[in-house]
């Protein structure tokens, strides 16, 4: 018989339904529950796209005899960590605090009153039922000692992340601070194939966003990050048949990838390829930025409006076989093509994976490949798109791998953002309707009495959202107002963030909460402050609050970024890569920047303007009379004017 998760709509609980073990979402009622039947509370999070986490389900919670081990000892809680991140963030802390390390499936024991004993990650099932055993004979005979440990780990955990302040009476130099993290990071660069000096290697598209920006003045970061950009584009990681990126990959090379495909990477990394075209010119980056927002357009387009979530890394029970090639295969389907495309696709030892099974990657740029070859590269474009399509047909034939179409608040307001990017930098106008469409899905079916909410599926929008959401929706708010010249956006920015500071800001702590005060508590309290895969909610929230200050003329705001940016920078000294979007902001306060035209044609040249990579500056035109404070005393009957001001300093107004 089904558990009850089937009553739920996140579709990587719906997986675990139907296995034996009496699964029930996270609910206050179950703590109490084991409260009242004297048990402790299994924790188990993870992803729908998670290969290690379908491994455990199988190994372990569809065993006859481990369900009947954790049923009997255990209330056993099962959270989508996508639905719930404030959950995760509390017991990924906890564990990160236990063993110095995370991931997921991340499974945790926790008293019944929420606060963690003990945790890990993956498990295979005898030494899973040994853990769970021995974990119970202490709760049964040495309680004393389980509330011992968990009191001490509760307390590592409320002092939280924010663990690094200015010392008093010092405002740290921004251009000191980036000079110096910079100078450490560049050690870490890795000059073959890009990218950090390690395996696994993550894309981290905010990392190269900061670098982009840095570059002008470092010819080192510079050529770092464009040989960044064509490799991760090269390699396995990257779709080359059908496009979009894969989560990471697993070696130095950027080969063999973890094939989930998530939408926060893949619309991120579309705004970083549109910054990278707009910098160097690469025709390879634009064409990534057409080919990924294609491949989402395609596979991540929700059926009731909104990008689904993910792509599992999994088909017919293997991962990554939707994707990779059999050497026959190829030959049967290319015909007189194979040779060409064997060599361009690396179908090699360069390019074999495992079991007879090929990944497609390239190692040479089009017009190299197309004079070695004989070709022109019109020829070569024709001949590529071709093979391109062969091999996207017979892949349509196969079994897809599973997708989690929930729509979460954030990650769409992260693809708004990267497609506004995309509009601005390659003038594709059909982005900029997507960007539009998608913002007024989410204001009618994201949210409910006046509060947003942080996922939706089947029209059914709930759980109430999180800083990280309303950090993400501010930004692509702003980015909204700037490529379509509506400053409505801008008014939509200010009231998401006057709510953000209303339901998250802690004015004892100088950040941000994750998840706001007016909820049931969680064991502890966390504040998102270094930047991951995703920017921080907390660095995002501060870039926000200054880019509205400048434009809107709140100095109150302005004073907030700053302070939690001088917080922050004694961390970001030691670890440049987790800090890149402070960074960013460190980068903007110094330099930022308004431009501003108006007149008739003022839209025409603002937008002409805008394709060029200025980062730092605010963009906006209007063709009439406007009171906002950006156009205010500017107009000029019969004139089309430029106004042009860096960090309040402005130039006479130009005439164009």
């Amino acid at each position: 018989m089904a558990n009850a998760l089937q009553y739920e709509s996140s579709p990587y609980l719906l997986q675990h339904r139907n296995n034996p073990v009496n699964w029930v979402p996270w609910d206050e009622t179950y703590l109490r529950q084991a409260e009242a039947e004297d048990k402790l509370v299994l924790v188990s999070i993870g992803y729908s796209a998670c290969h290690w986490c379908h491994v455990m389900e199988h190994e372990v919670f569809e065993d006859a005899a481990c369900a009947e081990l954790m049923n009997r000892h255990y209330i056993n809680i099962k959270v989508d960590r996508e639905e719930r991140p404030d959950i995760d963030h509390v017991y990924m802390n906890a564990l990160q605090l236990m063993t110095g390390a995370g991931g997921w499936p991340l499974n945790c024991i926790i008293l019944p009153d929420g606060r963690p004993v003990y945790g890990g990650t993956y498990f295979p099932k005898e030494r899973w039922m040994e853990t769970l055993n021995n974990l119970n004979e202490i709760w049964q005979t040495d309680r004393d000692k389980m509330y011992g440990y968990a009191e001490k780990l509760h307390a590592a955990m409320q002092s939280g992340d924010v663990t690094a302040t200015p010392q008093p009476g010092r405002r740290q130099s921004h251009a000191q601070v980036l000079a110096a993290t910079v100078a450490k990071w560049k050690n870490g660069f890795d000059p073959d194939f890009g990218g950090p000096r390690k395996a696994p290697k993550f894309p981290l598209p905010n990392n190269y966003r900061f670098l982009l920006r840095h570059a002008p003045g470092d010819d080192t970061v510079k050529e770092h990050v464009h040989h960044t950009l064509r490799m991760m584009a090269y390699g396995g990681i990257y779709d080359q048949a059908g496009g979009g990126f894969s989560r990471y990959s697993v070696d130095q090379y950027w080969k063999v990838p973890h094939f989930e495909k998530m939408l926060y990477d893949n619309a991120q990394l579309v705004s970083l390829y549109a910054e990278g075209f707009a910098v160097f010119g690469d025709l390879l980056q634009e064409e990534t930025v057409h080919e990924t927002l294609a491949f989402c357009r395609r596979e991540m387009k929700g059926a009731h409006g909104g990008w689904i979530s993910a792509l599992d890394a999994d088909s017919e029970g293997e991962e990554g076989r939707f994707y990779v090639w059999k050497l026959a295969e190829l030959q049967e389907l290319l015909d007189d093509d194979f040779e060409t495309a064997q060599d361009y696709y690396n179908i090699n030892a360069e390019g074999f994976w495992e079991h007879g099974n090929y990944i497609l990657m390239r190692q040479t740029d089009d017009a190299v490949f197309a004079k070695k070859h004989g070709l022109t590269p019109e020829e070569w474009h024709t001949r590529r798109e071709h093979i391109k399509s062969v091999l996207m047909a017979a892949r349509e034939k196969r079994i897809r791998p599973g997708a989690d179409d929930k729509v979460l608040l954030s990650w769409n307001a992260l693809m708004v953002s990267g497609l506004c990017h995309a509009y601005r930098y390659t003038r594709k106008c059909g982005y900029l309707e997507d960007a539009g469409t998608t913002w007024r899905f989410m204001e009618t079916a994201m949210q409910a009495d006046g509060r947003w909410l942080r996922t939706q599926k089947d029209g059914q929008a709930k759980i109430p959202a999180f800083v990280e959401d309303y950090a993400f929706l501010a930004e692509a708010a702003l980015n909204l107002a700037e490529v379509s010249f509506d400053l409505r956006y801008i008014n939509r920015a200010v009231d998401i963030c006057e709510a953000a500071i209303a339901l998250f800001w802690n004015e004892e702590r100088g950040f941000f909460r994750f998840r706001s005060a007016t909820e049931a508590a969680l064991a502890a309290e966390t504040y998102e402050l270094q930047d991951n895969v995703i920017p921080a909610s907390n660095s995002q929230m501060a870039l926000n609050l200054f880019r509205l200050a400048r434009i809107t003329r709140r100095a109150g705001w302005e004073t907030m970024a700053e302070e939690m940016l001088q917080r922050v920078m004694p961390l970001m000294e030691q670890y440049g890569p987790g800090y890149s979007n402070w960074a960013m902001l460190a980068q903007l306060m110094d330099s930022f920047g308004e431009t501003v035209f108006i007149g008739k044609g003022a839209v025409r040249e603002a937008a002409a303007y805008l394709s060029g990579f200025r980062p730092y500056e605010f963009v906006a035109a209007s063709e009439t009379p406007s009171d906002h404070p950006l156009f205010e005393g500017r107009f000029t009957e019969g004139k089309l004017l430029r106004y042009r001001c860096v960090n309040r300093a402005c130039d006479l107004p130009e005439e164009m």
